[in-house]
């Protein structure tokens, strides 16, 4: 069962699968988690202002023009998806000063249909009689390919492979294909900037009221191993029996970096997680004659 993960700020998701901001300042982004694609079971995420209505912003939107009305492509000359605009801003503008405060401007968002809603880009500041550069920001296409990335669920690895038994140290792991970077790349005009998630450690919850950290992804029990021996590096001992089943969860955490034209920089977090179920029992009893 795939679990959802989120920020402190923003309210859960009803979805099967997301993946989530973690360890961000800011409470002023939303995730946009697109559970629908194929195939299963990823999920492809977006960010933007969390003020404005979710949507993915177009992967090459081009500079809007400072005219006060707003831009779209009918003539053709826009650079713009079809359909695309880029209209001011008029209600919740961005918390955040402008970059250029000392300018009399506006805020500028772009805007698109979507199926069913309305697809919003992320504001752009633009000064009163200025057009924006050409090229973006490498920050700006970072964002872009952050919004790209694709994490899968973990897949989780327990040892005994059935119920769990009193006092027999249980094993714990990842499935290894897991525990690897995962990277996606956006260009726009003369600017590619590729950004990179790699995961850093994972969280356990037992379902016993246990919860602790291991660095890496733990190593998978194989029959050379002694059962009664514990994990070298990610395991836990149940130390009554269940009752019922336990709910087992696995939180991976990922740091994402970003690196292209000359520059880089460091992105939020993100965390993916699943669980599975298993019940412990007491060890059976033997007996001779």
């Amino acid at each position: 069962m795939l679990t959802v993960a989120r920020t402190a700020a923003a309210a859960a998701m009803a979805c099967v699968g997301a993946v989530a901001l973690a360890g961000t300042a800011s409470a002023d982004l939303w995730v946009d988690v697109d559970c629908d694609q194929k195939p299963s079971p990823e999920c492809g995420i977006g960010i933007g202002d969390r003020d404005n209505e979710r949507g993915r912003p177009p992967s090459n939107p081009g500079p809007p023009d400072r005219d006060g009305e707003g831009r779209d492509n009918d003539d053709g000359d826009s650079g713009l998806p079809d359909g695309c605009e880029y209209v001011p801003v008029e209600e919740n503008p961005p918390k955040n000063p402008p970059p250029d405060r000392d300018e009399d401007g506006a805020w500028f968002q772009l805007k698109c249909p979507g199926d069913g809603h309305t697809i919003w880009g992320p504001p752009v500041w633009v000064p009163d009689g200025e057009d924006p550069e050409d090229e973006p920001s490498p920050e700006e296409v970072a964002q872009m390919a952050y919004s790209r990335l694709r994490l899968e669920p973990p897949r989780i690895g327990v040892s005994p492979s059935g119920e769990q038994l009193v006092h027999l140290p249980t094993w714990l792991w990842l499935a290894p294909q897991d525990w690897s970077e995962v990277s996606a790349t956006a260009s726009i005009s003369d600017v590619s900037v590729t950004a990179v998630a790699t995961p850093e450690s994972v969280t356990w919850s037992m379902g016993d009221g246990s919860s602790f950290n291991c660095d890496g992804p733990g190593t998978p029990f194989t029959t050379r191993d002694d059962p009664a021996a514990e994990s070298p590096d990610c395991g836990h001992t149940y130390t009554a029996p269940s009752g019922g089943p336990h709910e087992v969860a696995a939180t991976l955490e990922w740091t994402v970096r970003w690196a292209g034209a000359g520059e880089s920089g460091v992105l939020p977090g993100l965390t993916t997680s699943s669980s599975t179920q298993v019940r412990v029992v007491e060890a059976p009893a033997f007996t001779t004659q």
